[in-house]
């Protein structure tokens, strides 16, 4: 993590049960940021029905990003402190147009500017720039000739400044 220690991020499934039958159910994000000895600096719980969790992005100035991908996207800004400073769903329009792109995973370079990798309409893989306040910058989209590629799962920022992403295609 920029500025030392470490951080943990989950997602707390809960039931409550009524006689002996689940009565509600709900889902708690989760966030802890401890020191480089391993000691709690602090904990937040958030109200955020996200379903799955697959990376946290740190930010020069110790700020973090929660991407929670998936279908139904979402991109989660905390400050050092774990107060959320915005939160997105389903990142899916560029300029006023709908794009369907469902983000896998992001990388941030050293000017804070976030790359998310995903899909198209669960078809051609692509790549979104936007900037730390959250603003999409531009969005690209791979077609295939030959086969589809679906399934757009990891990416690494080169230490050329080049950005690789990991594919399935069929």
């Amino acid at each position: 993590v920029k500025g030392n220690g470490y951080a943990i991020a989950g997602i707390i499934d809960s039931f409550n049960y009524v006689k002996g039958k689940i009565a509600t159910y709900g889902l708690t994000t989760f966030f802890v940021r401890l020191n480089e000895a391993g000691k709690l600096k602090w904990s937040k719980k958030y109200n955020a029905a996200f379903r799955q969790l697959s990376r946290i992005l740190t930010f020069s100035d110790s700020s973090f990003m929660v991407l929670f991908p998936g279908d139904e996207s979402q991109i989660m800004k905390i400050d050092s402190l774990g107060n959320v400073t915005w939160a997105k769903t389903d990142v899916d329009t560029y300029k006023g147009k709908q794009s369907d792109f469902d983000i896998n995973d992001a990388v941030v370079d050293d000017n804070n500017f976030i790359y998310f990798n995903g899909n198209f309409n669960n078809a051609y893989p692509g790549l979104q720039k936007m900037n730390e306040t959250g603003n999409q910058i531009w969005e690209r989209e791979y077609q295939c000739v030959g086969f589809t590629s679906n399934n757009c799962l990891s990416m690494v920022l080169t230490k050329g400044k080049k950005i690789a992403m990991a594919n399935i295609g069929r």
